[in-house]
């Protein structure tokens, strides 16, 4: 066959994912109830389906002509996953409480559906989470700097895969997990 045993069975690609953003509509509104209060909601459709039918994983210059031979290419060649996914929407409610000029406090919360399938889920792309509860603070440090300070966690959801699943039978059955916990710092100077 042409195999080279010295060369082994190890082999270096470069890497490139195709993935698109999706297109997104959205509304919103404000309300003030008072002076030092604001409320606001905003409602989204994300067209996750156009976007993330499908997942090319591009691999070119293999390094290791036994596996090239044994794929019968020359070191490049395309990896296609199913994703699948479904569209989705997202409902978020927040409120501001301004204590004086120079102090602010935000509290908010988004709730969105679920856009991957249990037939494609998969622990490297697990993008599952419904629920967000954040919070923030801005605080004016001198005339024209500001400092804001917020966290937002993303309450845990997991998701059983099928059996079978359409990405890998190594995935059948499995279960993905996900929940996260972010701080944002960051400042802001007006001319």
């Amino acid at each position: 066959m042409g195999i080279d045993l010295t060369k082994g069975a190890i082999a270096d690609y470069d890497l490139n994912v195709d993935l698109a953003f999706p297109q997104s509509v959205g509304f919103g509104f404000a309300y003030k109830p008072g002076d030092n209060l604001n409320l606001s909601m905003d409602v989204e459709w994300i067209n996750w389906k156009s976007a993330f039918d499908k997942m090319t994983i591009k691999l070119t210059n293999g390094t290791n002509p036994n596996i090239n031979k044994m794929l019968g290419n020359n070191g490049t060649f395309d990896l296609e996953f199913p994703m699948n996914w479904k569209n989705s929407f997202v409902v978020k409610v927040g409120g501001e409480y301004m204590v004086n000029n120079d102090l602010s406090f935000r509290l908010g919360f988004a709730h969105g559906t679920n856009p991957v399938p249990e037939e494609t889920i998969f622990p490297v792309f697990p993008a599952i989470v419904e629920n967000h509860i954040m919070a923030g603070a801005s605080y004016k440090i001198a005339l024209p700097l500001t400092i804001h300070l917020a966290y937002e966690m993303a309450l845990n959801k997991s998701l059983t895969a099928s059996n079978p699943s359409l990405i890998a039978n190594e995935y059948d059955g499995s279960t993905s997990k996900l929940a996260t916990s972010l701080i944002h710092l960051a400042l802001t100077y007006n001319f």
